[in-house]
């Protein structure tokens, strides 16, 4: 609708050197719809972790991660904003920097 292609290039084009195997893991996990990405099980059964993966030695969290901080409506504007606020986590000198165009475009970012 908005015109963006979300189908990209394949791994294997931009790696032609890389491990296929590798690749299609990579590629796997990287699905952009979470119903159809592979899950930490599937990941960790795949043939590139192979030698890696023993289930006696992968703990599992007795708890469900809490996603509420993940509750916004996902627009091009709030993604940036959210990416924003991460990088002025790591470089807070950004927010004094960009103080005038933040204010124009409304964004109010805390430090």
């Amino acid at each position: 609708a908005n015109g963006v292609s979300l189908k990209g290039v394949p791994l294997s084009q931009k790696y032609p050197e890389g491990n296929p195997v590798g690749l299609d893991l990579a590629t796997q996990m990287l699905v952009l719809d979470p119903t159809k990405r592979l899950t930490v099980e599937q990941a960790l059964e795949h043939k590139y972790v192979e030698t890696l993966h023993d289930i006696r030695d992968e703990p599992v969290a007795g708890f469900r991660m809490d996603w509420a901080f993940d509750n916004f409506q996902p627009t091009r504007e709030n993604l940036q904003q959210k990416v924003y606020a991460e990088c002025a986590e790591y470089h807070p000198g950004i927010l004094a920097r960009d103080n005038a165009v933040l204010a124009s475009l409304g964004w109010e970012i805390s430090p």
